[in-house]
């Protein structure tokens, strides 16, 4: 044989060697691609399986959250109105605690100003008592100068009285024209001033 018809023969036999191996790589391709599907397929079986297990799950736990949900809102609901209560509760008492501390402050202070204020009707009413004494015996003392300042009044007013009309005769014969000897009138003594005064 040639050389050419060697070339030839090698040439015509490496594509056939080439498909042979192509062809026996597609089929191990093909059966591996097989199992895959199946295990694939076997896989998806499971998992919808599973998946409609998980929705039943989740139903169930979707429900039970809602109940146990339901029950805390309710507990909390309980617990806001307990909370409130108690709130108000205090407030009230707080309210009723502040009004009869405030009652009790000022009952005492009115005690207190109602202490003072008798303690100053009672200085009040001895200072009055004093001051009344005092005054009765300013008045008695009073009375007494009184008297006797009447008594010298009246002393005075009879003096006054003789020595103007000694003045009023010692005028009369003065403008008649008699002179007469000077005598002192008799008061003269007692009301020289007043006398003095009346002769000018």
């Amino acid at each position: 044989m040639s050389t050419v018809g060697k070339v030839l023969c090698a040439l015509m036999a490496l594509p056939f060697l080439g498909w042979m191996w192509l062809a026996s790589n597609i089929s191990e391709w093909n059966r591996a691609e097989g199992k895959l599907l199946d295990s694939t397929k076997a896989s998806l079986v499971s998992a919808s399986d599973d998946v409609v297990s998980t929705r039943s799950d989740i139903i169930r736990t979707r429900a039970n959250v809602a109940l146990v949900q339901k029950e805390k809102d309710s507990r909390l609901t309980a617990a806001r109105a307990l909370v409130s209560q108690l709130l108000r509760e205090n407030s009230s008492s707080k309210e009723t605690l502040e009004r009869f501390t405030l009652q009790f402050d000022t009952a005492k202070l009115a005690a207190d100003a109602s202490a003072v204020r008798k303690s100053k009707t009672l200085e009040l009413l001895a200072q009055t008592e004093r001051e009344l004494a005092t005054a009765r015996t300013e008045l008695d003392q009073a009375k007494d100068v009184n008297a006797a300042d009447r008594g010298t009044l009246d002393q005075l007013r009879r003096d006054l009285s003789e020595t103007l009309s000694q003045n009023q005769q010692l005028v009369q014969s003065r403008l008649q024209g008699v002179v007469q000897p000077e005598t002192t009138p008799p008061a003269a003594s007692t009301a020289a001033g007043v006398s003095a005064a009346v002769t000018r």
